[in-house]
């Protein structure tokens, strides 16, 4: 981390064009110096003990567990270990903060993670231990989209609340499923609905490349991918774009050059690439070297990734999308204090760092529905706070849709003759 004469730049970072690859090294501000920033960024101190409503201190102590199960180990190790960083982050803070005041009562948050070793059995199996025999009743995660499905399975018959980004679970998020009494009424999709998700992106690429006309699409052939391209091409066609034929590619594939070429030979304006960003790395080295296109969009790579792994400049323009917020260039003062914070407290600033926000502000939302509810063991009560409940996150201004999918912001950085210029895109409800 910088000193706080060097974080100047940082905190500027959303005024203007940023040359490449701002950084956080150099830690020397203690933890607990930057949970004092926490307290003022976030707010703690509303949401943690304190006076009762008649101003006589709350005398009761109470605890309350909370689940995740997530891959700290085999394949999706990476991803699991930032989805508990964020989860552990929010919960250390509120813990050192006081706890939470709900009623007459002050709880902390007692946190039960189980690993699922990066097997869909494991993750039903931890699932249920922690439902049924650790009596949790809110649970964070899994983040894998085949493990949050088993994991809903669990969940949902037993009325837990779950909160999750899978795009999978999409499925099981309709009207009727998420209505009081419903199969999915505790759950909720902590990610941006895919549609929702590509019209920003959409509107971003028509503003920053505005001469770009046509665009081509190149993106795994996974479930997730085939659940992505319907919603990049509508919303592409709605911002005016002439869309040529997705390109698959197979999962495990590391020779783009097959691919490319074709896509060379389409001509089109703007090169997509989604949805895995070791992929996106790769493809876009490959696509440079054959000039597949005039310009790129990338996503899942943050801007000091991308000026360390590219340290010439390029001469096309790339449009980065970060998975939430960038932490090689934040674009707020805000999110520089969580980057700030996350790296201090041990969470690794990598290309899956954003994960660790579809889980870090939603731990303090859920609070902030037990007090509204005024309960922590209600869960229809603190399903019906979610619902109506607007929380000032790091991901901005963060709610839920009427079919329980997030409603959040995210980051987009343009980079353009050695420079890259970040700005945070704020979804509306």
């Amino acid at each position: 981390m910088t000193d706080t004469n060097e974080m100047a730049p940082l905190v500027d970072a959303g005024m203007g064009p940023l040359r490449r690859g701002i950084l956080f090294r150099n830690r020397q501000l203690s933890v607990a110096a930057l949970f004092c920033l926490a307290v003022l960024a976030l707010g703690l101190a509303a949401a943690c003990g304190g006076d009762d409503d008649d101003g006589t201190a709350a005398t009761k102590r109470g605890t309350v567990k909370i689940g995740s199960v997530a891959s700290q180990a085999g394949n999706f190790v990476l991803y699991g270990e930032t989805a508990l960083d964020g989860v552990e982050l929010a919960v250390d803070e509120i813990n050192a903060a006081g706890g939470v005041l709900v009623g007459d009562t002050v709880y902390t948050l007692d946190l039960e993670n189980e690993n699922t070793f990066s097997d869909v059995n494991t993750a039903a199996a931890a699932t249920r231990k922690l439902v049924d025999n650790d009596d949790v009743q809110f649970l964070f995660g899994p983040l894998q989209d085949f493990h949050a499905r088993v994991a809903q399975d669990v969940t949902q018959t037993e009325e837990v609340i779950m909160i999750a980004p899978s795009i999978l679970l999409d499925e099981f998020l309709t009207a009727e499923s998420v209505a009081p009494g419903g199969e999915s009424h505790w759950l909720f999709r902590s990610l941006l609905a895919e549609d929702a998700r590509q019209a920003i992106s959409a509107r971003a690429v028509v503003e920053l490349l505005p001469e770009a006309r046509t665009s081509q699409l190149l993106i795994a052939d996974d479930q997730a991918g085939q659940f992505i391209d319907p919603a990049w091409e509508a919303a592409m066609t709605a911002a005016g774009h002439e869309v040529f034929d997705t390109i698959r590619y197979p999962v495990g594939t590391t020779d783009y050059g097959a691919f490319l070429t074709r896509i060379k030979n389409r001509e089109p304006d703007i090169l997509h690439v989604w949805h895995n960003p070791r992929d996106a790395v790769n493809v876009l080295r490959t696509a440079i070297e054959l000039e597949a296109a005039p310009a790129y969009v990338v996503y899942g790579v943050d801007p000091a990734e991308f000026a360390e792994l590219f340290d010439d400049p390029l001469d096309v323009p790339v449009i980065l999308e970060c998975k939430t917020r960038c932490w090689g260039i934040p674009s707020s003062e805000r999110a520089a204090d969580y980057w700030a914070r996350f790296d201090a407290g041990g969470g690794d600033l990598n290309f899956a760092a954003g994960i660790s926000l579809f889980f870090y502000d939603y731990v303090y939302m859920l609070t902030e529905a037990w007090q509204q509810a005024g309960t922590v063991t209600d869960t229809d009560a603190i399903v019906a706070a979610l619902e109506s409940l607007t929380y000032d996150g790091v991901l901005g201004s963060l709610s839920f849709d009427d079919l329980h999918m997030s409603v959040h912001g995210f980051d987009i950085c343009l980079a353009e003759n050695g420079d890259i210029d970040c700005a945070f895109r704020e979804a509306s409800s």
